[in-house]
């Protein structure tokens, strides 16, 4: 008898953004990985909750401008469960870049700034989410 996965045993990634440059970067990044379940909500409060029901191995950001990103980021890392949760944020904006790697730096999130090198952020997530 074949053993069904379980729901944690799934890769879950979550995407929230609200450009629509950043979501055609983030699907095209997403198709390179594979054994992933993606899951995109743009609406904070079900963003929130899907992290928690979830409980996702990766989670990235492309809200703009990039402050939102990080007010996303920030109510994550609040939560003592995901102080460790990795956190990618994409932007498409050279506004604030110096503030958003400064607050970057200091939630423990990598940021990207387009142009993008796509390859070296699947090799980042498929680090994470392999283990």
């Amino acid at each position: 008898m074949e053993k069904k996965p379980k729901l944690l045993d799934r890769n879950y990634v979550i995407v929230s953004c609200n450009s629509d440059l950043n979501f055609k970067i983030i699907e095209q990044i997403t198709k390179g990985l594979g054994n992933i379940e993606l899951i995109v909500e743009s609406n904070f409060i079900k963003f929130l909750s899907a992290i928690f029901i979830k409980e996702p191995k990766f989670i990235i950001l492309g809200h703009e401008p990039v402050s939102e990103s990080v007010k996303f980021a920030k109510h994550i890392r609040n939560n003592q469960r995901f102080e460790k949760l990795p956190i990618v944020c994409i932007s498409n904006s050279n506004q604030d870049i110096k503030k958003a790697k400064l607050y970057s730096s200091k939630l423990n999130i990598d940021y990207y700034s387009i142009p993008i090198n796509t390859n070296e952020i699947i090799k980042v997530i498929k680090s994470f989410i392999e283990g």
